[in-house]
């Protein structure tokens, strides 16, 4: 019991130092490293650990088949977010990902480390549904962006209607100043309308991202192709709009105090865990040196 609480103590000795000395000597962190990698075309382990993994994806797909609402699901996330990747060939990869790691653990029982094992099996059950849940997540903060930058999108489209009714010149004025989310989705706008019909790459683009205040917008603009004045319309969606933002940010402040709560209480736990490590260690010590 004293060597394994030594072996923690020292784990976690390490890791400390090591983030402390990363943050004071700018260490490359390991996002920096993949973001080198990915641009050089070097493989990174992850992938090649899919590769290593791929030839077991069918008998995965055979034995457990995904259901075609979590399908359609996946599909649209990855789409989203740029990945050309079969749904399917993706749960399949986390499921076998999650299954080696596992199996990792048992090397630890050998050695009289049982709990290691189970620790990791927990683990790998936790980084199997992180990753079904990952697209899913990326997705809905890239909805808060756009929904964010929605309120200037629309007031800038009510001024710019004064002058002219050309929607094209509109968006692609307004693409100059839009993040990054909202600008990937008005490229994809803008193409569409230069290569088709302009309500149809609306309805199109609303269909793609499915947020209920860009459907008002997307049915306003419909109008404005079809020549109806909506600048008084627009203008009561842009309040709507920032009501609505308002009353997320208010949410999302009331919800602030709650975390530093949290965090103060695992800060709390591991101070706790700090001071009792060294007492539990002399204790189990002066009871070996007593012979009991």
């Amino acid at each position: 019991m004293t060597m394994i609480l030594s072996f923690c103590m020292a784990v976690l000795l390490c890791v400390g130092l090591y983030q402390l000395a990363g943050a004071i000597l700018c260490f490359p962190t390991g996002r920096w490293l993949k973001s080198v990698q990915s641009y050089r075309g070097n493989p990174t382990i992850s992938q090649r650990l899919d590769r290593a993994l791929s030839p077991c994806v069918p008998l995965v797909q055979a034995i457990w088949p995904m259901s075609e609402y979590r399908k359609r699901r996946l599909t649209v996330c990855l789409d989203r977010l740029g990945k050309q990747e079969d749904p399917e060939c993706y749960r399949a990869l986390a499921l076998l990902r999650s299954i080696l790691l596992a199996l990792c653990g048992t090397f630890f029982l050998p050695f009289g480390f049982p709990l290691f094992s189970i620790l990791l099996a927990i683990y790998a059950v936790l980084h199997y549904f992180k990753t079904i849940q990952a697209p899913q997540k990326k997705v809905a903060a890239l909805d808060d962006e756009i929904e964010s930058e929605l309120p200037r999108l629309i007031e800038s489209i009510n001024y710019s209607l004064a002058d002219q009714r050309d929607l094209i010149s509109i968006f692609r004025r307004y693409r100059r100043v839009a993040g990054p989310a909202l600008g990937a989705e008005l490229d994809i706008l803008l193409m569409d309308m230069q290569t088709g019909n302009h309500e149809s790459a609306l309805r199109k683009m609303d269909s793609r991202l499915n947020i209920p205040q860009l459907s008002v917008l997307v049915a306003t603009l419909c109008g404005v192709y079809q020549g109806a004045d909506q600048r008084t319309s627009l203008m009561i969606l842009e309040q709507d709009v920032r009501t609505t933002q308002r009353e997320k940010l208010r949410k999302k402040m009331e919800r602030s105090p709650g975390r530093i709560r949290a965090a103060s209480f695992l800060l709390t736990l591991l101070l706790i865990f700090l001071f009792m490590v060294p007492l539990v260690i002399l204790i189990l010590s002066n009871l070996q040196a007593a012979g009991i």
